[in-house]
Formats: C-alpha cells, structure tokens, sequence
C-alpha cells in the first residue's frame, strides 16, 4: 500500500539504502513528480541518473532553496541512511552558517537535535517536511507477534528493562536501540547504528545463546526524519550475534519489506514484536 493525498512536487532527499527507490517507485506509481536530492558528500548520485536529481553540498543551503523553487518543490522527504557530517570540513553559504549557527547553539548535539533544527530552520523558508511513512504506510510497525516464533514469558523483564533504558535516555538524544541479555545491558546504540551495535554486544555475550534487541523512537524526537528502521539485514545480524529477538515501537518504527523480514527471522528462529 503506498497511499497518499499529496500531488505536489515532492523533493526526496535521498541517502543510502533502499527507502528511497521505494518512495520514487509510490510517486511513479501516484503520477506524483519527484525530484531526488543527492548529497555530494553520500557518492550514492549514480543510482539515480535516470531520474529527476540534482546534487548538492550538505552546506549549501542558499543554493538547496533555490533549486527547490525552481522545480516547485514545496514538501520534501528525508529517507535513507545520510553520514553524519565533519563540522570542520563543512563549507556553508550564507545560509547554510545561520543553519550551523542554530545547530551549534544547542546544548546536546545527538542526530535528533541536528535533524529538527534543519525541519524547523526548512519550514520557516516554507518547504514543508513529511515523513516516509505518510508515503509508505506499509513500513509502519504493527503491533503483536508478526511471525511464527513466539514471545517467551522469560523475556518480558528484558523488554521492560530495555523499554525504561531508552526512555530515560531520550532526554540526553543518545540512540534508538538497546541490547539486553537476562537483565543485563549490553549495550547502547550510539553513532555507529543498530548493526554495529549489535556486533559490539556478541561480543560482551556469555556463550549461550539469549539476548534481545529493543528499538523505540526517542520521546521528543522528530518522528518525520530518522525513525528507528529494521530490515532483513538486521535479522542476519542479529542471528549472527546469537540474540533470539527483536522488539520494535509500534507505529514508530519502520520495517523495510516486511514480509521477507517475517520470512528471515521465522528461518532463524528470531521472535518479532512490535510492543
């Protein structure tokens, strides 16, 4: 299902992974015009050749406005993994030093800090921002058991343990994830993402296998940009690291092609929950 009320122009600004053809192939579908937004920094403008694009320096926001008004573009959406930039190398316009301004200013850098200031400081230049999910509803995470595996009564206490870790710490913009194993935390997402973090704690992982993966949307976070995401690879990953589930926020969280997700994690004995 990939509904929407929007016929507008819409701008996808486009990083690494698959959401973004995904959302090209709703508006093909729609007969919505797009235009792809191309980091110069991502090198990933290749993939997108045979399409409306354009690329633009992560910095050069005087010039990101222009383009968007030349092409009518009046909602954008940001999809895909983008690279943390280095503040240092950065080489702004003028606009792009009053954005860094504003960011520099707040007093926890995390990515949801970084992602509403750019939201905010993009709306006050009227360019609406929407969320992916209101393109592809079909990402969304439902609640419940999604496959065949079901949810043993011995991990409750590590969801709820990994449930009120995430929760205290959305006021600091940490991470989206946590690893627990017989109530013990392994380990926190921090800027590496969910795969590296999951790699970390197989790590710190006694040799029997257990351990279960918990991904929820930080409280005050931007629920437009940078939703918490899981897809197959996370799976793999997650078998590899010997944990035995993975529990996402339902509603606030985003599963890329579902159904081989339930497929993969139902082959490698992985219980789903969205809670």
């Amino acid at each position: 299902m990939t509904e929407t009320t929007h016929t507008g122009c819409l701008g996808i600004i486009a990083g690494q992974g698959d959401i973004p053809q995904r959302v090209m192939t709703a508006c093909q579908q729609q007969q919505r015009p797009f235009l792809v937004i191309t980091l110069s920094e991502e090198a990933n403008a290749s993939q997108y050749q045979h399409y409306s694009h354009v690329e633009i320096p992560i910095a050069k926001v005087g010039h990101f406005l222009e383009v968007m008004r030349a092409h009518n573009v009046e909602e954008v959406v940001m999809v895909g993994h983008i690279k943390r930039p280095v503040w240092k190398e950065l080489v702004p316009d003028s606009l792009g030093m009053k954005l860094l301004a504003k960011i520099i200013t707040k007093k926890v850098l995390g990515d949801d800090t970084v992602l509403s200031t750019v939201v905010h400081f993009l709306e006050q230049h009227h360019i609406r921002v929407v969320g992916v999910d209101t393109i592809l509803k079909d990402l969304v995470a439902p609640k419940g058991v999604w496959g065949n595996i079901e949810l043993s009564s011995s991990l409750t206490s590590d969801i709820d343990l990994g449930k009120n870790v995430l929760l205290n710490l959305s006021p600091f913009d940490i991470g989206q994830a946590v690893i627990v194993y017989q109530g013990q935390v392994l380990g926190i997402e921090g800027p590496e993402g969910t795969d590296q973090l999951i790699h970390r704690c197989a790590l710190y992982r006694k040799e029997s296998k257990g351990g279960i993966l918990i991904k929820m949307k930080k409280r005050l976070q931007e629920r437009r940009v940078d939703l918490p995401t899981i897809g197959v690879s996370t799976i793999i990953h997650a078998h590899e690291a010997g944990l035995v589930g993975i529990v996402v926020e339902a509603g606030e969280c985003l599963v890329v092609e579902k159904e081989a997700v339930v497929e993969q994690a139902d082959s490698l004995g992985i219980v789903l929950v969205g809670i």
